[in-house]
């Protein structure tokens, strides 16, 4: 299946009657027997539509804008702003930065193109196909032709705009896979249109079974324990097209996903569950391969009780990190992208999928609502008003979690909010995905996020700014000025140095208080070696945090501590009290510093909410030339009212909470410096 020997031109009719037969089961007399119900149940049930427009509303909204968007040639993608065509699309094209790739053979086409900002995920992204799924399902909903005949021309004109196997959008096997799967998905829901002919059908099924050829041949498999989420799409397409074709290559390609699947959810995640390649954006992209893996074989039991426990424990990893807002944090690489898109909302949605998968699973428990998403409503029909109605959760989440495998952990108590990323260099050390944020933080207070990630902004189009937002000056960290946690690698823009290892060291959770202790090493490789540990308490009584930075180690260094502020007005007194004030609501957060010898600076900060968008920002700046070991200890305490008084009664709060910090946190002697080390700097 490695092999990389292409043929350069597509299959003819009678090449593809004969593979498709050859051996086959049954005699193939029209292509309408490809479009059996593989993913959608909707199509020509009345009553279930009637419900749909009915239920579904807001839903729909989204769905209906995407689809009308794509008949006027005007798409959105990823965190970009709308773009139109004037005529027709060019596949080719990063509108972005106006930049086209060549339709040359695809094994010459650049991936990266240093120094024009040129970004592939835009033409990759724009040829992912999610805009037929809209158009399709937008006509099963409303009979309307018009958005039959659109994505039927949108078919057409991409067949013939990009010949296999030529150009950029044949270049990576993932995004084959990808386009292979939304490709079966609208075409499932056209197959009864009256406007779709045979000639058409016969034409798309072959050129989707050149996608699957095209993947057996490209897959994207390195090793065992070093795959990432490209096999996985792989082998999802892989597993599609042998679903829809009745061949010897068809039921090959089907048993070997369903095998190397069963494997790669084991290979590629912990045992708590939590995705191998260091991104939570990530874990939700191969949650939503995985799930629909299962989706596609849940009534075979070609899949065994051990892949649906470990998706159930993937989905458990979603609910148990959410925020107060439903959002995730915005830990590791995340470039927004997205499988399968059946409501046409094209963000990642951490909700929405925790609720399919629930009603997919039939796990209601997993759910934050009694009511079915419109995604699994298109995937299960009326079963999935069944398997909600029996949730008996809310969108209200409680209880503070450690996953030890992963070194993730969220304390939670009502309204607060913090997590705590102590996640190792992830994909076997590649550290294609992961950024410089052991022991970062994220702490919201309700709907507002006050200390956030920076995001990811880019991939390829600037390898400065891929490094600067995954630097670790963009994370909220206790650092060294200007030394990366994991140093980067010149011209490799998926990987880092593996120098630091990070550990959960002490775990405690009970009525009162909440207290971990975790460090990392990144810095012991200097000719004066620092390990850094972050201690954090949250006391249940006065509802706050006491967080403890600590640099063990000799010599002088200039220690920074970064907060990267969220949806937030900042203001700093005299005595540099930080007060934070939500942009959203009334919220307060007040940044109290306990040690001596810290000044703070407040400067202009980015951060990237999706991939390809940035907002201004700010960024906290704690800094003090110090010789180690030493540390600061400071204090983030939510406050309900924006009266002075109120806010300096919260602070003075601290006081007894650090009193009762100090009778139940036992300090955990750390000795692990080294001066000889084998890397330099």
């Amino acid at each position: 299946m490695a092999s990389v020997a292409v043929r350069k031109k597509p299959l003819t009719h009678d090449e593809f009657m004969s593979e498709i037969t050859e051996n086959g089961t049954r005699e193939v007399r029209s292509p309408k027997l490809f479009s059996q119900r593989r993913f959608f149940c909707v199509e020509n049930d009345s009553r279930l539509i009637r419900r749909i427009n009915s239920e579904y509303s807001d839903e729909l909204n989204w769905l209906f804008k995407s689809a009308d968007r794509t008949l006027m040639n005007t798409f959105r993608i990823l965190g970009f702003p709308e773009y139109s065509f004037e005529r027709q699309v060019e596949w080719n094209l990063d509108f972005i930065s106006g930049h086209s790739w060549d339709y040359d053979y695809f094994a010459g086409v650049p991936v990266v193109r240093w120094n024009d900002n040129s970004d592939i995920k835009v033409p990759w992204e724009l040829s992912r196909g999610h805009y037929l799924v809209w158009l399709s399902s937008a006509w099963v909903l409303t009979g309307r032709r018009e958005y039959a005949t659109k994505a039927i021309d949108l078919f057409e004109d991409w067949m013939q705009s990009n010949p296999y196997p030529y150009g950029p959008n044949w270049i990576c096997a993932m995004e084959v896979a990808i386009r292979l799967v939304n490709w079966a998905a609208a075409l499932e829901n056209l197959r009864n249109c009256p406007f779709v002919s045979d000639d058409f059908l016969w034409r798309a099924y072959r050129n989707l079974y050149q996608h699957a050829v095209f993947i057996e041949e490209n897959i994207e498999f390195v090793s065992k324990g070093m795959n990432t989420n490209h096999y996985i799409a792989d082998l999802l397409g892989l597993l599609v097209a042998g679903r829809i074709f009745d061949s010897k290559n068809a039921r090959t390609w089907r048993a070997i996903a369903v095998s190397e699947l069963e494997e790669e959810i084991r290979d590629q995640t912990y045992p708590d569950g939590f995705c191998y390649e260091s991104s939570l954006n990530y874990h939700l992209l191969t949650t939503e391969m995985f799930l629909l893996a299962y989706h596609l074989e849940r009534d075979n039991g070609r899949l065994s009780q051990n892949f649906t426990t470990q998706l159930v424990s993937m989905l458990t990893v979603i609910r148990n990190l959410l925020k107060p807002d439903g959002t995730l944090p915005n830990f590791g690489d995340g470039d927004s992208g997205r499988i399968l898109i059946p409501n046409g909302r094209a963000q990642q949605d951490a909700v929405n999928l925790l609720n399919t998968g629930a009603a997919l699973l039939d796990k209601p428990e997993l759910a934050t609502t009694r009511k079915a998403t419109l995604d699994a409503v298109w995937m299960l029909g009326d079963q999935a008003f069944v398997s909600m109605r029996l949730s008996t959760n809310s969108v209200t989440l409680s209880g503070s979690k450690v996953l030890g495998d992963s070194g993730l952990a969220v304390i939670r108590d009502r309204e607060n909010y913090l997590f705590l990323g102590a996640n190792e260099v992830g994909t076997g050390g590649l550290g294609n995905h992961k950024h410089n944020d052991m022991l970062s933080i994220e702490l919201s207070v309700g709907d507002t996020n006050f200390i956030v990630d920076s995001g990811t902004y880019t991939y390829t189009s600037d390898a400065s700014e891929r490094n600067r937002f995954r630097s670790t000056s963009a994370h909220s960290v206790p650092t060294i000025k200007n030394r990366e946690q994991n140093r980067f690698i010149p011209k490799l823009l998926f990987a880092v140095r593996q120098d630091a290892e990070v550990r959960v060291d002490h775990w405690t959770s009970d009525e009162t208080y909440v207290y971990i202790d975790t460090e990392h090493s990144g810095y012991v490789r200097l000719s004066d070696p620092v390990l850094i540990r972050r201690s954090i308490y949250y006391d249940k009584i006065e509802r706050l945090w006491i967080i403890r930075d600590s640099f063990f180690g000799q010599g002088e260094h200039d220690f920074e501590n970064n907060m990267i502020l969220g949806n937030a007005n900042w203001s700093v007194d005299q005595n540099d009290r930080v007060v934070l004030r939500s942009a959203v609501n009334d919220d307060i957060l007040a940044i109290e510093n306990l040690s001596s010898g810290w000044r703070v600076d407040v400067e202009p900060h980015r951060i990237s909410d999706s991939y390809g968008h940035q907002i201004k920002s700010s960024r906290l700046r704690y800094h003090a030339v110090r010789t180690a070991p030493c540390e600061m200890l400071w204090a983030a305490v939510p406050v309900l009212s924006t009266e002075d008084t109120v806010i300096q009664n919260r602070i003075d709060a601290i006081k007894p909470a650090l009193e009762r910090m100090k009778l139940k946190t036992q300090p955990v002697i750390v000795n692990r410096l080294r001066k000889d080390t084998k890397v330099g700097v």
